[in-house]
């Protein structure tokens, strides 16, 4: 039962009002009749489709179509006449209600006999109509009815005879379009499919008669177009090309086309050209009743990169910054190592881009709009890269092809530019100066001056401390000073020098690189020259030899402007006077030429000073001169004669000039001569000086060592008694010092020379300037020589030697102390020379700072009297110096006796203590003979320290000869000195001789 308020159909009403017998059946009845009312409307329906298809075919196989509009027409009304019959025989039937009231109506009127009982029983039941009479006759009536519909055949009495004309036309008109199917299946394709879809671009009947190329295309734009159509020999018409822009047909433009060709077959070939795209548009071809689809012509641009960067990432080891190169991507380079990053973006999408780098592939990814690719250079060499761009119709760009130059890091160079010649020979106290230039790309990493004695090979190495920028960063220079007195050059013919140096690139790179620069040989000669002389020499050669050239082209130009004036004062006639002056002319240039040339080279060498007046003398005389010629040329022939003779008189002048430059030349090359020997002799005594320190402190190094030995064993065990090797060993040491006797007389020998050397410079000025030419060329080989500094380096050397003499017997003491009674007297002794030196030492001293406090004290001297008070204190500081240097002779042969004696001493400790420790009487006997030969020893000491005060007294004598207070300060320095070291050896001595008492 239904809830209240609910609604339901009438029709499911009135069969719920129903017995189920006659519901039943009423309701088959109604299944049955929607079957047929369903299939014969949809029949129908599709009958009337099929049957308007082919009418909408048959109109287009029949009429030539090229307005779509009508096409749409067609299709629209074809699609109207079916929806109708739909609606009409299938919509609108089955919309109806099949209520029990109108199907037992239909019932009935099947069947008469049924006398209208069906149709009253259903109509009272279902509330229809209100019950009127008996209910016992409503029920037989009742009863009645549902007997009757129980016996009715539903099949039987709702036959399908209806739908069959319905399906006749329906297979007929498949039949027809099966069979045009079947006969032209691409025709009738196409003439359905038109029919069918209007908006579909296809051909009508004939245009399969028609084959058009390139039919739809993608051009880029301003490329040609060139349309083909080849008709079939059925179609005799003029084939025609109609233009419209995209979806617009009724703005077609109409174009005829030009037969090509006409084929055997009987086909013929038409063309038509479209010289330049420049927008999109759609074409047809027509010809007769053939009709093409539409063809759609797109014009787009041409692949392209509209923005191109390229990133270098230099390797870290060059120190350069990361570059970001924007589309001026051409002639570049890059050195190996370095990250290329290319970064492209496309004029349009969809593209396919790949860059190519030496015609091979690059990896890559993609980026919004573009493309990125990366790579690392490595080999060196000319590399070409492009961008190649393919978009989905098979269009590429025009790429770009660009040059990349892969420059590997050039390996470093290193030249020596002075000395220039590769082969020197030189003394072994002679200093010269490497002046190099290092080339690489990056940087130098380590320099370094490798030498090799003889034809050793090269493996010592001395590092180069600090190198200097140029203008070019990728340059640098070093100056490089060596000393061959530093050198183990005792058994060396010669030696070798070369430069080595490495560049920065790292291993990942196969480096660093090593380069090395040619080799420089010193050959060791005595007698040979220094570098300075040598260049002096080559220098002074090239400057007599201008002078020389420019006074014989003088000497040529006077004597034909002199033949020219005699024959002008003669009356004769000359040929051509005017070709006689441009001779003359001429050889003043090229004098003037050369002077000037020559003057400019010379400016930074030893000659500068005569360089100067060279250029001075061509400035005002060459030049007044080659005036004076072209005067001569260009006056009138009664000035001529004057002419002439002012030339004559100027060349003369010029001539004069330059003679006097000659001798002043040769007078500068003297003097230059003499101070570089000067400076020679000063690298000789600096030399010997390094050498005899060097020995004095190996062999107190030696000493030393011994002595420490010695007293550990002592310590121990007893010392044994070996004479054969104390007098080996005391050999030894007498050669030693008889090596430095020799070394201090040879130096004694070359300051004699010194002194004879000296005294010819006179001239303070050309002195000087001689000395400033030669300190900018070699500076490395000057030296103060003043008499003032010699005597205060003469008096340090006293001080020191006394400092010696002390720690010696400093020594002798503390050693002799250790062994008790026996010695004491000896240690007393040795104590008593120990204080005599100190007091020598402090004197020393004293006077050291005496001088020291003079030297500060002295005042500026008058500027009126400055001329001869410098002459007097220059001739007074050469006698001094003389003095000075004979004095170092003698305190050298007393420090060789001072040597000497230490020795002695110390080999008579040895003995004493053998003889006290072993009390042997032949053991004290040695010692006695070996404090005899120590006395000795000291004795000579002391009449070496006499020979130094005698010298002293020399020096003072001369000193007030010349009135100098610098050089009398100097001698009684000296004459001090001398007097202090003479009462230290003369303590010394007493203390040896009060030992051998003992």
């Amino acid at each position: 039962m239904s809830k209240p308020g609910s609604r339901r159909r009438p029709s499911a009403i009135q069969f719920s009002a129903l017995p189920t017998t006659l519901a039943y059946a009423l309701r088959r009845v109604i299944h049955r009749v929607r079957r047929i009312i369903l299939l014969r409307g949809l029949l129908a329906t599709f009958a009337t489709a099929l049957l308007a298809l082919l009418v909408v075919m048959a109109v287009d196989a029949t009429t030539v179509i090229l307005d779509d509009k009508w096409r749409y027409l067609l299709s629209g009304g074809a699609l109207l006449v079916t929806l109708f019959t739909a609606t009409r025989r299938l919509v609108i039937p089955l919309s109806r209600p099949f209520t029990p009231v109108r199907i037992a109506a239909l019932i009935e009127r099947r069947h008469p006999e049924l006398e209208e009982r069906l149709s009253t029983v259903v109509e009272l039941l279902s509330g229809e109509q209100r019950l009127i009479g008996s209910e016992r006759l409503f029920a037989v009536v009742l009863e009645t009815a549902c007997a009757d519909v129980e016996n009715l055949d539903v099949e039987q009495e709702f036959t399908l005879r209806t739908v069959k004309p319905r399906l006749v036309a329906a297979g007929a008109a498949l039949a027809v379009l099966v069979a045009l199917f079947a006969v032209s299946p691409r025709p009738a394709g196409r003439l359905f499919l038109r029919a069918l879809a209007p908006f579909a671009e296809v051909g009508n009947l004939y245009a399969g008669m028609l084959g058009v190329t390139p039919g739809d295309a993608h051009l880029i734009v301003g490329s040609p177009l060139e349309i083909t159509a080849i008709a079939a020999s059925a179609l005799d018409s003029q084939p025609f090309v109609r233009f419209a822009p995209p979806g617009r047909v009724r703005n077609e433009t109409v174009e005829r086309m030009s037969l090509v060709e006409t084929r055997a077959d009987g086909s013929r070939v038409f063309r038509h050209l479209v010289p330049s795209i420049t927008e999109s548009f759609q074409y047809r071809v027509v010809s007769g009743f053939a009709v093409t689809r539409h063809y759609q012509v797109r014009s787009i641009n041409r692949p392209d990169v509209t923005s191109l960067h390229l990133q270098m990432a230099f390797p870290a080891y060059t120190g350069r910054q990361d570059v970001l190169l924007t589309n001026s991507l051409h002639n570049l380079s890059a050195p190996a190592g370095t990250r290329l990053t290319w970064t492209a973006q496309y004029n349009r999408p969809p593209m396919q881009g790949e860059l190519r780098f030496n015609n091979l592939p690059v990896p890559g990814v993609a980026v919004p709009g573009g493309g990125q690719w990366s790579t690392t250079l490595t080999d060196g060499g000319e590399r070409t890269w492009a961008v190649l761009l393919k978009d989905t119709y098979g269009h590429t760009n025009h790429p770009v092809l660009h040059t990349l130059r892969i420059h590997r890091d050039a390996p470093p160079q290193v030249t020596i530019v002075l000395p220039e010649a590769r082969r020197l020979e030189l003394p072994r106290f002679a200093s010269l100066t490497l002046k190099c230039l290092m080339v690489d790309d990056f940087g130098i990493v380590a320099p370094s001056v490798q030498w090799a004695l003889n034809d050793e090979p090269f493996l010592e190495v001395m590092p180069i401390a600090s190198l200097d920028a140029t203008s070019d960063p990728q340059t640098w220079k070093a100056d490089v000073p060596l000393e061959l007195s530093r050198f183990p050059l005792s058994e060396a013919r010669q030696i070798r020098f070369r430069v080595q140096v490495s560049d920065n690139m790292p291993d990942y790179l196969n480096g660093p690189q090593k380069a090395f620069s040619e080799e420089l040989v010193v050959v060791l000669n005595h007698a040979a020259a220094s570098v300075a002389a040598q260049v002096a020499t080559e220098q002074g050669e090239k400057i007599e030899k201008t002078l020389d050239e420019v006074e014989r082209l003088l000497e040529d130009s006077r004597k034909g402007a002199e033949a020219l004036e005699n024959q002008q004062q003669d009356g004769k006639a000359v040929a051509d006077p005017l070709k006689a002056l441009e001779a003359v002319q001429e050889k003043l240039q090229k004098a003037e030429e050369l002077a000037r040339n020559t003057a400019a080279e010379a400016e930074q060498s030893l000659y500068a000073p005569i360089a100067k007046v060279l250029a001075e003398a061509a400035r005002k005389n060459l030049d007044d001169a080659t005036r004076q010629a072209e005067l001569a040329m260009l006056a009138e022939k009664e000035e001529v004669s004057e002419e002439i003779r002012a030339l004559r008189e100027k060349l003369e002048q010029a001539l004069e000039a330059y003679r006097d430059l000659q001798k002043r030349n040769e007078a500068f090359a003297a003097d230059l001569q003499k101070l570089i020997e000067l400076d020679e002799l000063a690298m000789k005594e600096a030399a010997l000086v390094g050498k005899a320190d060097e020995l004095e402190k190996k062999l107190q190094m030696d000493a030393l060592i011994q002595e420490q030995e010695a007293l550990r064993r002592e310590m121990k065990e007893p010392l044994p008694h070996e004479p054969e090797t104390f007098e080996a060993m005391l050999e030894t040491r007498k050669r030693q010092l008889d090596a430095v006797k020799s070394e201090a007389a040879r130096l004694a020998a070359e300051q004699e020379q010194l002194r004879k050397q000296t005294e010819a410079l006179a001239d303070p000025a050309l002195r000087e300037s001689a000395a400033q030419a030669l300190a900018e060329t070699a500076p490395e080989s000057r030296k103060q020589a003043t008499p003032e500094a010699i005597a205060r380096a003469r008096q340090e050397d006293l001080a020191r030697r006394a400092e010696t003499l002390e720690a010696i017997t400093r020594e002798i003491q503390e050693s002799l102390r250790d062994w008790g009674q026996p010695t004491e007297r000896a240690a007393q002794l040795t104590e008593e020379a120990a204080r005599a030196l100190e007091q020598a030492k402090r004197q020393a001293d004293e006077a050291q700072d005496k001088m020291a406090a003079e030297d500060a004290a002295k005042t500026k001297p008058d500027p009126a009297a400055a001329q001869q008070e410098a002459k007097a204190l220059s001739d007074a500081a050469r006698e001094a110096s003389e003095v000075a240097e004979r004095s170092r002779d003698l305190e050298s042969a007393a420090r060789e006796r001072a040597e000497q004696a230490r020795a002695e001493a110390d080999k008579a400790k040895d003995a004493v203590r053998q003889a006290v420790q072993e009390k042997a009487p032949e053991d004290a006997a040695k010692a006695q003979k070996l404090v005899a030969t120590a006395k000795q020893a000291a004795d000579e000491a002391r009449q070496a320290a006499e020979e130094v005060q005698a010298t002293a007294d020399e020096t003072r004598r001369e000193a007030e000869t010349k009135q100098s207070d610098e050089a009398k300060a100097a001698a009684e320095k000296m004459q001090e000195s001398a007097e202090k070291a003479g009462e230290a050896a003369a303590k010394a001595q007493e203390s040896l001789s009060q030992a051998q008492e003992a």
